[in-house]
């Protein structure tokens, strides 16, 4: 198996401590939040740092629900699925926080020595914790129950450079089934309620697995024996039915060129079998009927409009940022061709390598981020095929959409290693060749400026994400959030630490504004300290002539 599996005696001894005495569970009531509470917040990690906002859109103003400062310093933070809880990950522990409206607990300590990477369930039941193995100590992966804290499963192996999430879990949110795919190609399925036990299935020779977000289908890539070409199968559990199976007769190389896109509802699945080639499927319809999608230049980038039934894709440039590429969208449904594929519009000649539609589908961000793109964002109407606005975000390295889809954020962020690598001498411009204002923009869907965030100056950004929300999104309740508030309700942030807003020249102004107020405070300096140095002088003239007078 992937993860050797430990004796039972190893998982009590780690479930009494992970409920040892010095812990005791407080409000594990998730059910408790209310729509107020999950919608507008934002987390960020910079240093030591990790903090919530929400953002108050009418107020023009932020109020801090919660800050963490660890001198351990944080290697990650999450949210969970569903926005119930936050995690936040450290040197030997992962601690579960719950933010209610009437504080922020710590729900849960999962100890896990090393721990680097955490992941939830679907359904928010079970927590996995995975450390990268060292050349002294193999990998070791953890499943944990979330409410009890109790180790259910725990494994070893000695891959370093294994793909994540080790654990991949079953569409839906009963948490039910999950899979793990070994270093030789075998393919794991477990079933939750029977962990420690072998698993229910193995499958041989699969080079990828991808699940439906929303059932117990997934797909697999298989290789080639003798003869025979690659394979795509769709299968279904429990039963291992299998729906689909098709030839890829031109694919080569499996491990280089192919890779799978499920829809959002799991309607459709997307199959890059080659660089200009895509295989279609429509799950949902009888026998999952499937259409081969040609494309005269490479694909460089593919996404699907959440619960819609449009995609578009990057193709072109060959990855020269000389030669512009072409962005597509196409649909799966039109009124002219039923059941076929239809290509909608072609924007020509883009300064783009990545795609963000909104979680609401309709609007896209089509996004320039590496090398000379530099942080271009273009805002695209996809109902009306228009551009809504073009801006740009210098040397922005992140993009992520609020679950309403009314507001997106761009930063500046740097990974854990960079941020230790400046703590021991290096400097930022030996990686930027600029640099870039410390902080992040939030854009409103029309690629309008509202405000501006900064960080501190001694740390950089290192992650920066909007807290997801497990219900249903409707026009009543974004209307209820656009109410206004009283002031003296909400606890607001100090001057210091709110957000700021500006105006659209205000934001383009700041970095300026910033250097020359930084500017000033030194001419200012200066001058009061030649004003000290010139007092200093005149009472020793004063001094040394009263003294001549004395004599």
């Amino acid at each position: 198996e992937p993860f050797k599996t430990r004796s039972s005696n190893a998982v009590s001894e780690t479930t009494k401590m992970t409920l040892g005495s010095d812990f005791t569970l407080i409000n594990f009531k998730p059910e408790c939040r209310t729509v107020e509470e999950d919608l507008d917040q934002l987390v960020i990690r910079y240093g030591p740092v990790i903090k919530v906002f929400r953002i108050y859109p009418t107020r023009k103003k932020a109020r801090n629900v919660f800050e963490d400062m660890d001198d351990r310093v944080s290697n990650d933070v999450q949210w969970s699925p569903l926005g119930s809880y936050l995690v936040s990950v450290h040197d030997d522990v992962a601690v579960l926080w719950g933010l209610f409206s009437k504080g922020i607990p710590m729900l849960m300590r999962y100890w896990h020595r090393k721990v680097k990477l955490v992941d939830f369930s679907p359904g928010e039941k079970y927590l996995v914790t995975y450390n990268k193995s060292e050349p002294s100590n193999p990998s070791e992966l953890n499943i944990f129950d979330v409410r009890s804290g109790r180790l259910l499963m725990r494994g070893y192996d000695g891959v370093s450079d294994v793909s994540w999430p080790v654990v991949r879990w079953a569409g839906g949110k009963d948490d039910r089934y999950f899979a793990m795919l070994s270093k030789n190609n075998t393919l794991y399925v477990y079933e939750t309620c029977l962990l420690g036990e072998k698993p229910m299935k193995v499958v041989d020779d699969v080079v990828d697995m991808s699940w439906s977000p929303t059932e117990s289908i997934f797909a697999l890539l298989l290789k080639g024996r003798g003869r025979q070409p690659p394979k795509l199968a769709l299968m279904q559990i429990p039963g291992m039915v299998e729906l689909r199976n098709e030839d890829l007769r031109d694919v080569y190389d499996l491990d280089c060129n192919c890779k799978m896109y499920w829809q959002s509802n799991g309607e459709y699945l997307a199959v890059q079998v080659t660089c200009s080639e895509l295989v279609l499927f429509r799950i949902k319809e009888i026998d999952i009927p499937m259409e081969v999608l040609q494309v005269d230049e490479k694909v460089l980038a593919f996404a699907w409009e959440p619960s819609g039934h449009r995609f578009a894709m990057i193709h072109g440039g060959e990855g020269d940022q000389s030669v512009l590429p072409d962005v597509s969208f196409y649909s799966m449904q039109t009124p002219q061709n039923l059941g076929k594929v239809w290509k909608l519009d072609t924007l020509k000649d883009k300064q783009a390598d990545a795609l963000f539609w909104s979680p609401r589908g309709k609007h896209i961000v089509v996004a320039g981020l590496e090398g000379s793109f530099n942080g271009q964002f273009e805002f695209f109407d996809v109902d009306k095929l228009e551009t809504m606005n073009k801006v740009e975000h210098s040397m922005a390295t992140d993009i992520a959409w609020d679950p309403t889809g009314r507001y997106v954020a761009t930063a500046v962020t740097i990974s854990q290693e960079m941020e230790e690598g400046f703590k021991k001498g290096f400097h930022w411009e030996t990686v930027r060749p600029r640099n870039p204002p410390n902080g992040f923009f939030i854009w409103s869907f029309k690629g309008e400026k509202l405000y501006w965030r900064s960080t501190p100056n001694e740390y950089r950004l290192l992650q920066l994400n909007w807290r997801p929300y497990g219900g249903s999104i409707d026009e009543e309740l974004l209307k209820n959030q656009e109410k206004p508030i009283e002031e003296d309700s909400v606890n607001w942030a100090s001057e210091e630490e709110s957000v700021k807003w500006v105006s659209e020249e205000e934001s383009e102004n700041l970095a300026s504004e910033e250097e020359s107020e930084n500017l000033a405070s030194e001419e200012v300096s200066e001058n009061s300290a030649s004003e000290e140095e010139s007092e200093n002088l005149a009472s020793e003239e004063e001094s040394d002539n009263s003294a001549s007078e004395e004599d």
